[in-house]
């Protein structure tokens, strides 16, 4: 397409390609009051701390314990632990939407140096998540554990931007259409770094993303054990994969038929920004294909990765697949 921008006060017209990225978010509700919650306090709920605040939202300061609450995020939040804190919605109502956080105004769930453990969003079908993420918003999670839910974090449509930085998901068990992390269509920009997605109890996939840029840092998918579960990582309708450093690994007993990473596998709405895979340890350890590339407009390029235990490299791609051993 012909733009037309300044640049340096000069008037500059030619071709450009535009990348369409989502702003890393600052702090949700940072202008707002900061307030505890717990047992012993005043405001004894989440639910009673996000009933005091205005528009502009606020900060809940969450006291050491167990908490089996689900919560509506309508104002931007900030959610930090002041201690080990753990939400437990095993046999507990969830949000109208099946989720234990449910949040339509941008939301920062962070453990601090304490941690958040959440487990037992579950329901008959795969909907059930530990978080959801709405339209239009901006969500972080820092040093979370998610286990035992239908699904990790799934997401609606057209979010902004999903971070998860320092976390740990596994065994979600819900159905086939269950997955670690799901990112809904139309989502910007998704960044995962130093996550560890891992024994998910359902075929579903470790990371599943149709965003238009996908972030992988430092990331584990799989492991020895992880023989459920289907791709390590789909970007299913393409856009702009970017991973760096990490290990992927799928055991010798893995039972399942999918390749380790794919793009494109449903179409191309996202783009055709293709995938750069960088610095992974790839550990392959059964006769599974590692990699697929279902765009014949986009590259899936490996460099400087480490492979090993591999039979079959690449098969079926439409697009170049490069930088895999011969």
């Amino acid at each position: 397409m012909t733009v037309t921008i300044t640049l340096d006060g000069k008037p500059f017209t030619g071709n450009a390609t535009i990348a369409l990225t989502s702003p890393v978010p600052g702090t949700p509700g940072a202008g707002g009051p900061v307030v505890a919650v717990g047992p012993s306090r005043t405001l004894k709920t989440i639910k009673a701390a996000l009933a005091s605040f205005s528009a502009i939202g606020g900060t809940i300061l969450l006291d050491p314990g167990t908490y089996t609450e689900a919560s509506d995020i309508e104002v931007p939040v900030t959610i930090r632990a002041a201690g080990k804190v753990v939400f437990n919605w095993t046999g507990q109502p969830l949000m109208w939407d099946q989720a234990g956080f449910v949040n339509r105004a941008d939301f920062l769930l962070d453990g601090s140096t304490f941690g958040i453990e959440m487990f037992g969003a579950m329901a008959q079908d795969s909907a059930a998540t530990a978080v959801r993420p709405y339209a239009g918003t901006h969500t972080t999670l820092r040093n979370v554990i998610i286990h035992d839910c239908a699904d990790g974090v799934l997401t609606n449509p057209s979010i902004e931007y999903l971070g998860i930085f320092d976390s740990e998901i596994y065994r979600c068990s819900g159905d086939d259409q269950s997955h670690g992390i799901y990112v809904a269509t139309a989502a910007k920009l998704v960044h995962l770094e130093r996550v560890n997605v891992h024994d998910l109890l359902s075929p579903g996939n470790f990371v599943k993303s149709r965003a238009i840029r996908t972030e992988l840092v430092t990331c584990t998918l799989g492991g020895p054990t992880s023989t459920s579960g289907s791709k390590l990582l789909d970007a299913c309708e393409g856009g702009t994969v970017v991973v760096t450093g990490g290990v992927w690994q799928k055991p010798a007993n893995a039972n399942d038929s999918h390749v380790m990473i794919g793009i494109a596998s449903e179409n191309t709405n996202a783009g055709h920004g293709g995938a750069t895979i960088t610095g992974v340890t790839i550990k392959a350890n059964c006769d599974l294909p590692l990699a697929i590339n279902f765009d014949p407009l986009a590259t899936m390029a490996f460099s400087s990765c480490t492979f090993s235990g591999n039979k079959v490299l690449s098969t079926g791609s439409k697009g170049p697949v490069t930088g895999l051993p011969v």
